[in-house]
């Protein structure tokens, strides 16, 4: 296994990636079967059907004509069994139609090694 935080790094920018590409299919993939998300709005919580919805997430993107996802105050604590994160993410771009869009979100994200690459 490659260094624990090496690879919650990977993941983490994989998904980003994927979002500044407007591919929901893998932003969503990344995502675990039993993930539980917590948002800003009603309802606040997703269980997993929902939080990996990839049709419902690329509709979300799609209302957006640039987007981009900017990761500050990255910390990262991680064994060979599980880690950590907490961090600040800046989305913003503009939505379809030219609306502005800048917003600054506080995220934590756990990690449990699977056993998969």
């Amino acid at each position: 296994m490659d260094d624990p935080q090496e690879e919650i790094r990977r993941v983490i920018n994989e998904r980003i990636e994927a979002i500044r590409g407007k591919d929901a299919a893998v932003a969503v993939a990344l995502l675990s079967d039993d993930l539980v998300a917590f948002e800003m709005v009603p309802p606040l919580a997703l269980l997993s059907t929902a939080a990996r919805d990839a049709d419902a997430f690329a509709a979300w993107l799609a209302a957006f004509d640039e987007i981009d996802v900017e990761v500050r105050e990255l910390a990262i604590e991680a064994d060979e069994s599980n880690g950590f994160v907490a961090a600040l993410h800046h989305l913003s771009g503009s939505r379809v139609g030219g609306h502005p869009v800048s917003l600054w979100m506080r995220s934590t994200l756990c990690f449990r090694c699977d056993g998969a690459s």
